[in-house]
């Protein structure tokens, strides 16, 4: 038995284990009983039509907040429901939970407007329309004689392109969506891959033999476990150990009002980016991060870099944010202005 067989056969022996590990997924069937097969890559399909919808969507939804904004729930919610499907004419399949935010097996009623047929639906059911005419057209889905859900199609032209369909659209539309409410319909479950233990300890961390690394989660009941890789060949892994000392060597040679003015805009910038009690992003990780994307945008190798030796045309934080590309987070002219040495 391989060193990873044996570090797995830990695991299955102490926890639970749920999702993808290594070659094999490991499910429950609802009855309880393990479920274990090999599993199979299926390449990604190329962008369709729905697909480049949520592409876009999330490039909107990127721009009003990011992932761990305390507002990012709502306005995923507002955005992913009330921006209508924009296609082109053609024959499209919808599954019930995703275009009508079905949850539980019922019976419905459903309005396309010129028909109404009654079909009794679940989650994962799929659902055909055929649009031939361009236009705006209002899908409605009823239960009990009372409104469920609502969503609208637009067909455009074959010629028009989507992206500046949708760019149109929320150019016109978009403030007014957002004074909507949150509209409430009860989320799909979904299953992480993760580990549970089985024993009287709720849960474990640290290296499993030579392979394996379990990490806790903020449940403190639930773990993940991800196989440890070796980076020692990766040029990339290989560049940045090379120059990220070089790049400590600098912060520490830094003005002391520029420190002051730094940790500024760290806490203002870590606010924006992570909650609050996530203290994972030091000053220096800031530092760090924002000395390597002005030097991809300068095309500076930080190979040579050294406070003597320092960015070109950088001597201020007002010039190092515009070169990173990073926002001034309610810093003010003066404070822009310090010297970085």
């Amino acid at each position: 038995m391989s060193d990873m067989e044996n570090d797995i056969a830990f695991l299955k022996r102490t926890c639970n284990i749920y999702g993808k590990l290594d070659n094999t997924v490991y499910r429950r069937k609802r009855n309880g009983e393990l479920w274990e097969y090999d599993y199979e890559y299926v390449p990604k399909y190329a962008a369709t039509v729905l697909s480049r919808r949520t592409d876009i969507i999330n490039k909107v939804l990127g721009m009003l907040t990011n992932l761990r904004s305390e507002d990012y729930k709502r306005f995923a919610g507002i955005l992913f429901y009330y921006t209508p499907y924009i296609i082109y004419r053609g024959r499209y399949s919808f599954t019930a939970n995703t275009f009508y935010k079905i949850f539980q097996r019922s019976e419905y009623d459903l309005n396309t407007g010129s028909v109404s047929t009654t079909r009794t639906l679940a989650p994962r059911t799929k659902l055909e329309y055929n649009f031939q005419e361009p236009g705006s057209i209002k899908l409605s889905c009823y239960q009990n004689n009372e409104i469920f859900s609502e969503r609208e199609v637009i067909v455009i032209a074959d010629d028009a392109e989507l992206e500046t369909a949708y760019q149109e659209w929320f150019t016109e539309h978009l403030e007014e969506i957002l004074q909507l409410p949150v509209p409430e319909f009860v989320s799909r479950k979904t299953y992480r891959r993760h580990l549970q233990r089985i024993d009287v300890y709720k849960s474990l961390s640290g290296d499993v033999g030579s392979y394996l690394q379990i990490a806790k989660t903020s449940n403190p009941g639930i773990m993940y476990v991800r196989i440890k890789a070796s980076q020692s060949e990766n040029p990339q892994t290989q560049y940045f150990a090379e120059v990220v000392p070089l790049i400590v060597n600098c912060w520490n040679g830094v003005q002391p009002e520029f420190l002051e003015v730094w940790n500024k805009y760290h806490e203002l910038w870590y606010k924006d980016n992570f909650k609050l009690n996530d203290k994972v992003f030091s000053v220096v990780h800031l530092w760090i991060r924002v000395t390597f994307r002005a030097a991809a945008t300068l095309g500076f190798d930080l190979k040579t870099l050294s406070p003597e030796n320092w960015l070109p045309e950088v001597e201020t934080l007002d010039d190092l944010l515009l070169a990173s590309e990073m926002g001034h987070y309610g810093l003010n002219q003066a404070e822009l202005n310090t010297i970085i040495f």
